[in-house]
Order: structure tokens, then C-alpha cells, then sequence
């Protein structure tokens, strides 16, 4: 059963503050986005982690604007062999506007 890494662990437990009564900052309402590797060869590797995610942006009241998960991401370049940039760069655009190439 995969779910968070240690590192970003602590930045979902940094945000339960925000759900407090007295909190002085709201995230409720803002959009958030999923981008996952995994070097697994199949899909169902983020079930747990697809899990949580919805759990956790339900209880923070976000609005998810969109999740790429891209599996068989093992080696250098892997990433580079299907699509995953190119989804995760239309979701950033659909997100943020439009983005500058470098």
C-alpha cells in the first residue's frame, strides 16, 4: 500500500491549522493540483495515495483543479517517454494561465 513520503507528509500536517475556528488565514475554496511519479508499471500503484488526497483536500474544503499521476517513471528520462509533461504543463495552464518556455 503506497501513500505520502515522509517530505510532503509534513506539509499536509502543516496545513491542518488552517481548518481551525481560529485560524487568521483561509485555504478553504482554493484550487490545488496532484502531480505524482511513481516508478511502479501500474496505474493502481496510486489508489492509496488518490485516497488521501481526495480525503485530505475534502477536509481542507480545496477545490481540485486536476491530478497527474504518472506511473513507469523509474529511471532518468522515463518521464519523457509518454506524456506525463505535456499533462502536467496543460493542467498548470488551465490552472495558472499561460506559461513562459525557457
Amino acid at each position: 500500500w503506497y501513500s505520502w513520503s515522509a517530505q510532503i507528509k509534513v506539509v499536509w500536517d502543516r496545513m491542518l491549522p488552517y481548518i481551525s475556528e481560529k485560524t487568521k488565514s483561509v485555504i478553504t475554496g482554493k484550487e490545488c493540483v496532484l502531480l505524482a511519479t511513481a516508478g511502479d508499471i501500474y496505474e493502481s500503484a496510486f489508489n492509496g495515495v488518490l485516497e488521501s488526497f481526495d480525503r485530505s483536500t475534502s477536509l481542507l474544503g480545496l477545490n481540485v483543479a486536476g491530478k497527474v499521476c504518472a506511473y513507469n517513471v523509474y529511471d532518468i528520462g522515463d518521464i519523457e517517454q509518454n506524456d506525463w509533461l505535456n499533462r502536467a504543463k496543460e493542467l498548470g495552464v488551465a490552472v495558472g494561465g499561460q506559461i513562459k518556455e525557457s
